[in-house]
C-alpha cells in the first residue's frame, strides 16, 4: 500500500544505507582506535579471553538497542500526546460553539434547532470517527458540511 511504500522510503532506505556505511566505516575506525591504544596488554587480555570481550560486546549491543527502544518509545508517546491534545480542543472548541450557538439563536426556535442539528451531525458523523483514518476524514468532507451549515445559518 501507499503508506508502506512511504515507511520504507523514508525509513527503510535511509536505514540500509546507514548499515552498509557503518559496515564500510567500522574497520578503519576500529583500526584507528587500536593504533590510538596500543598497547600490548590489552591485546593481550583480548587474546587469551575472549569471553570478555564476547560480554562487552553483548552489552554494548544491548545498551544500544535500549536508547533505541527509549528513543523509539519516546517518540510514539509524543505522537499519542499530539492526538489527545488535538482532540481535546476540538472537543473544547466544539463546547464553545455550542454555548455561543445558544447564546445567537436566543428568541429564534427554528434557528436554534437547526443549529443544534448541525452540531449533533458534527459530533456524531466527525468527532466520534476514531476508527477512519484522520487523512480521509479530512479529504473526503461531506457535501452537507455541519458546520458549514452553522456558518451559513448564522
Amino acid at each position: 500500500s501507499y503508506a508502506q511504500t512511504l515507511t520504507l522510503l523514508r525509513v527503510g532506505i535511509p536505514a540500509f544505507f546507514a548499515g552498509a556505511s557503518a559496515c564500510a566505516v567500522y574497520p578503519t575506525i576500529s583500526t584507528l582506535i587500536a593504533d590510538a591504544i596500543n598497547d600490548g596488554g590489552v591485546f593481550s587480555v583480548v587474546s587469551q579471553d575472549s569471553s570478555q570481550y564476547i560480554q562487552n560486546i553483548l552489552t554494548t549491543c544491548g545498551l544500544t538497542f535500549s536508547i533505541l527502544v527509549g528513543q523509539t518509545y519516546y517518540f510514539m508517546y509524543q505522537q499519542q500526546e499530539a492526538v489527545y491534545y488535538a482532540l481535546f480542543e476540538e472537543v473544547t472548541v466544539a463546547k464553545s460553539l455550542l454555548e455561543q450557538v445558544s447564546l445567537m439563536a436566543q428568541g429564534r426556535p427554528k434557528t436554534y434547532r437547526v443549529l443544534l442539528d448541525s452540531i449533533r451531525t458534527y459530533v456524531e458523523n466527525d468527532l466520534r470517527q476514531l476508527q477512519s483514518e484522520p487523512a480521509e476524514l479530512l479529504s473526503a468532507r461531506p457535501d452537507e458540511d455541519p458546520l458549514e451549515a452553522i456558518l451559513y445559518a448564522t
